[in-house]
């Protein structure tokens, strides 16, 4: 499950903050077992992660919001023969995590998990 755009459609929609936390800890409960505080601390962290980039998009320098965006493909990654959890899933992450390498977060690149449940 993509749970980037699940918050973002969300904001878009006007939901609460808190509501929308609220329903992403749910969601990542029936996939996670992780207990109460983890999945409040990623849900938050979902959130921000997603509320920052939708603020990018509102910045009126136009220098400013085309180097902090990136060219858009126009193309989704099924379209793009890389599916869902499928092995060009897979590949792509683990070709991210050669990229990024280790890091000290709670969930990084190496665990090819893209914040999908």
């Amino acid at each position: 499950m993509d749970l980037e755009g699940f918050v973002r459609r969300r904001i878009i929609k006007g939901y609460d903050e808190k509501k929308i936390i609220a329903e992403l800890k749910e969601v990542i409960k029936e996939f996670k077992d992780w207990g109460e505080e983890l999945s409040e601390r990623f849900s938050k962290a979902v959130f921000n992660e997603v509320s920052t980039s939708l603020k990018v998009e509102k910045i009126k320098d136009g220098f400013l919001r085309e180097v902090l965006s990136y060219p858009r493909a126009k193309v989704k990654m099924g379209e793009f023969g890389v599916g869902s959890r499928g092995e060009g899933d897979f590949f792509v992450h683990e070709k991210i995590a050669e990229i990024i390498g280790k890091t000290k977060a709670l969930v990084d690149a190496t665990m090819l998990d893209d914040a999908g449940v």
